[in-house]
Parts: C-alpha cells; structure tokens; sequence
C-alpha cells in the first residue's frame, strides 16, 4: 500500500530545508513550488495551470506504482 507524508506549513518557513533532513532520498518528493517557479521563469503564461498539472501527474504516478510519496 502507497505511503503519504505530508509536510504542512505557512510559505518560506523551512520545509524544503528540515525536510531534506528527515526524508530518504529514495522517497519521492513534491515540491509544487519548485513547478512554479519553473515555468514562471520559462515565461510561460499559464504558470499555475502547468505546475499545478505536473504535481497531479507526479502523484498519480507515485501512487499508481504504490512508491512513498512525501507532500510539501
């Protein structure tokens, strides 16, 4: 059975940094912030749409394959 973590709180607190921390590298992470600002800085003008569709597909693969997934 697929395993969620979630790693919840308010924006430029520290999560990417502690969580690095606490998480195995073999464990797939989901930085939606990281998609954001990836294709804001490609220009693209639908930026939110884009990221917010790469971190639907990532779940949906992470929990397909039945892999841990970590939430931040």
């Amino acid at each position: 059975m697929p395993q969620l973590f979630i790693i919840a709180a308010p924006p430029e607190i520290g999560k990417s940094t502690i969580g690095k921390k606490f998480i195995s590298t073999n464990i797939g992470i989901l930085n939606h912030d990281a998609f954001f600002i990836y294709y804001r800085a490609r220009g693209e003008v639908d930026y939110e749409d884009l990221s917010n569709l790469k971190a639907d597909n990532f779940i949906q693969q992470k929990l397909s394959n039945k892999l841990i997934l970590v939430l931040k």
